[in-house]
Protein backbone atom coordinates (compact mmCIF):
# COMPACT_ATOMS: atom_id res chain seq x y z
CA UNK A 1 0.00 0.00 0.00
CA UNK A 2 3.12 2.43 0.61
CA UNK A 3 4.16 1.86 -3.08
CA UNK A 4 1.05 2.56 -4.04
CA UNK A 5 0.75 5.84 -2.64
CA UNK A 6 4.12 6.52 -3.40
CA UNK A 7 3.42 5.77 -7.13
CA UNK A 8 0.78 8.06 -6.81
CA UNK A 9 2.56 11.07 -5.10
CA UNK A 10 5.39 10.66 -7.49
CA UNK A 11 2.41 10.69 -10.31
CA UNK A 12 0.63 13.86 -9.15
CA UNK A 13 3.74 16.04 -8.74
CA UNK A 14 4.79 14.83 -12.44
CA UNK A 15 1.19 15.87 -13.83
CA UNK A 16 1.58 19.16 -11.85
CA UNK A 17 5.16 19.87 -12.95
CA UNK A 18 3.50 19.51 -16.55
CA UNK A 19 0.45 21.76 -16.11
CA UNK A 20 2.73 24.38 -14.55
CA UNK A 21 4.65 25.04 -18.09
CA UNK A 22 5.58 28.50 -18.85
CA UNK A 23 1.85 30.07 -20.08
CA UNK A 24 1.71 31.18 -23.70
CA UNK A 25 0.11 34.45 -25.25
CA UNK A 26 -3.60 32.83 -26.04
CA UNK A 27 -3.32 31.54 -22.54
CA UNK A 28 -2.59 34.58 -20.82
CA UNK A 29 -5.30 36.49 -23.28
CA UNK A 30 -8.00 33.90 -22.36
CA UNK A 31 -7.31 33.95 -18.75
CA UNK A 32 -7.94 37.79 -18.67
CA UNK A 33 -10.90 36.79 -20.38
CA UNK A 34 -12.15 34.33 -18.33
CA UNK A 35 -11.85 36.51 -15.45
CA UNK A 36 -13.68 39.55 -16.60
CA UNK A 37 -11.22 41.45 -18.44
CA UNK A 38 -12.43 43.82 -21.77
CA UNK A 39 -10.75 45.83 -24.34
CA UNK A 40 -7.95 43.61 -24.85
CA UNK A 41 -5.43 44.11 -27.43
CA UNK A 42 -2.60 41.79 -27.97
CA UNK A 43 0.75 43.41 -29.59
CA UNK A 44 4.09 41.71 -30.36
CA UNK A 45 6.50 44.56 -30.15
CA UNK A 46 9.40 42.57 -30.66
CA UNK A 47 10.38 38.56 -30.67
CA UNK A 48 10.08 36.71 -27.53
CA UNK A 49 7.60 39.37 -26.25
CA UNK A 50 4.06 39.94 -26.38
CA UNK A 51 2.29 43.05 -24.52
CA UNK A 52 -1.17 42.44 -23.71
CA UNK A 53 -3.91 45.80 -23.03
CA UNK A 54 -6.79 45.02 -21.15
CA UNK A 55 -9.59 46.34 -18.79
CA UNK A 56 -9.78 44.27 -15.95
CA UNK A 57 -13.47 43.89 -14.36
CA UNK A 58 -12.58 46.45 -11.59
CA UNK A 59 -11.90 49.02 -14.40
CA UNK A 60 -8.17 49.32 -14.20
CA UNK A 61 -6.66 49.53 -17.63
CA UNK A 62 -3.52 47.00 -17.07
CA UNK A 63 -0.74 45.87 -19.62
CA UNK A 64 0.71 42.05 -18.92
CA UNK A 65 3.83 41.91 -20.61
CA UNK A 66 4.59 38.55 -21.46
CA UNK A 67 9.02 37.95 -22.05
CA UNK A 68 11.14 35.28 -22.56
CA UNK A 69 9.21 33.37 -25.04
CA UNK A 70 10.32 31.04 -26.84
CA UNK A 71 9.18 28.99 -30.56
CA UNK A 72 6.30 27.06 -29.32
CA UNK A 73 4.69 29.87 -27.47
CA UNK A 74 5.53 29.48 -23.68
CA UNK A 75 7.11 32.84 -22.04
CA UNK A 76 9.25 32.73 -18.82
CA UNK A 77 7.64 35.78 -17.13
CA UNK A 78 4.60 37.55 -16.91
CA UNK A 79 4.17 41.67 -15.57
CA UNK A 80 1.46 43.10 -14.76
CA UNK A 81 1.53 47.06 -14.54
CA UNK A 82 -0.56 49.91 -14.34
CA UNK A 83 0.18 53.69 -14.19
CA UNK A 84 -1.96 56.62 -13.24
CA UNK A 85 -1.55 60.47 -14.26
CA UNK A 86 -0.37 62.46 -10.51
CA UNK A 87 -2.37 65.13 -9.70
CA UNK A 88 -0.82 68.02 -8.80
CA UNK A 89 1.47 66.83 -6.60
CA UNK A 90 4.82 68.27 -6.00
CA UNK A 91 7.57 65.91 -8.16
CA UNK A 92 9.77 65.44 -4.99
CA UNK A 93 6.69 64.48 -2.89
CA UNK A 94 5.45 61.70 -5.18
CA UNK A 95 9.13 60.36 -5.14
CA UNK A 96 9.19 60.07 -1.34
CA UNK A 97 5.56 58.16 -1.70
CA UNK A 98 7.07 56.14 -4.18
CA UNK A 99 10.15 55.31 -1.99
CA UNK A 100 8.21 54.98 1.24
CA UNK A 101 5.60 52.87 -0.70
CA UNK A 102 8.32 50.10 -1.46
CA UNK A 103 9.78 50.19 1.87
CA UNK A 104 6.38 49.34 3.25
CA UNK A 105 4.35 47.10 1.40
CA UNK A 106 5.86 43.62 0.15
CA UNK A 107 4.06 43.09 -2.99
CA UNK A 108 4.33 44.81 -6.14
CA UNK A 109 6.83 48.03 -7.47
CA UNK A 110 6.06 51.33 -7.36
CA UNK A 111 7.50 53.37 -9.95
CA UNK A 112 7.63 56.95 -11.37
CA UNK A 113 7.71 58.35 -15.04
CA UNK A 114 9.85 61.18 -15.48
CA UNK A 115 9.40 63.86 -18.52
CA UNK A 116 12.33 63.00 -20.53
CA UNK A 117 12.06 66.74 -22.09
CA UNK A 118 12.33 68.60 -18.64
CA UNK A 119 15.73 66.87 -18.20
CA UNK A 120 13.98 64.43 -15.59
CA UNK A 121 12.74 67.02 -13.16
CA UNK A 122 8.42 66.43 -13.71
CA UNK A 123 7.03 63.47 -12.82
CA UNK A 124 4.44 62.66 -15.20
CA UNK A 125 3.00 59.20 -14.05
CA UNK A 126 2.96 57.07 -11.26
CA UNK A 127 2.30 53.33 -10.71
CA UNK A 128 2.69 50.08 -9.85
CA UNK A 129 4.07 46.73 -11.17
CA UNK A 130 3.87 42.80 -10.19
CA UNK A 131 6.35 40.21 -11.67
CA UNK A 132 5.82 36.56 -11.67
CA UNK A 133 8.90 34.16 -12.68
CA UNK A 134 7.24 31.65 -14.58
CA UNK A 135 10.30 29.36 -15.49
CA UNK A 136 9.76 26.36 -12.69
CA UNK A 137 6.71 25.05 -11.44
CA UNK A 138 4.74 28.30 -11.56
CA UNK A 139 2.41 29.32 -13.37
CA UNK A 140 -0.10 32.38 -14.30
CA UNK A 141 -3.67 31.86 -12.54
CA UNK A 142 -6.90 33.95 -11.21
CA UNK A 143 -5.41 34.14 -8.04
CA UNK A 144 -2.15 36.48 -9.81
CA UNK A 145 -4.91 38.29 -11.24
CA UNK A 146 -6.83 39.00 -8.06
CA UNK A 147 -3.11 39.69 -6.38
CA UNK A 148 -2.30 42.15 -8.72
CA UNK A 149 -6.09 43.74 -8.48
CA UNK A 150 -5.07 44.38 -4.32
CA UNK A 151 -1.51 45.13 -5.04
CA UNK A 152 -3.40 47.99 -7.30
CA UNK A 153 -6.03 48.53 -3.95
CA UNK A 154 -3.10 49.04 -1.75
CA UNK A 155 -1.07 51.63 -3.92
CA UNK A 156 -4.46 53.64 -4.15
CA UNK A 157 -5.17 53.79 -0.26
CA UNK A 158 -1.69 54.47 0.24
CA UNK A 159 -1.56 57.55 -2.33
CA UNK A 160 -5.28 58.78 -0.93
CA UNK A 161 -4.43 58.60 2.79
CA UNK A 162 -0.76 59.89 3.17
Amino acid sequence: MKRFSTLATASALTAMAAAAAPVTPDQAEALLVENGATDIDVQAPKPGSVTIAATLDSGYDIILRLGGCDEEGGCDYALFFVNFTPESTSTDDMIYKTIMYNDSFPFGRAFAIFDKAEEQTTVTAVGVDYTLDLTEETTLDAGDIATFETIIETYIGYWTSN
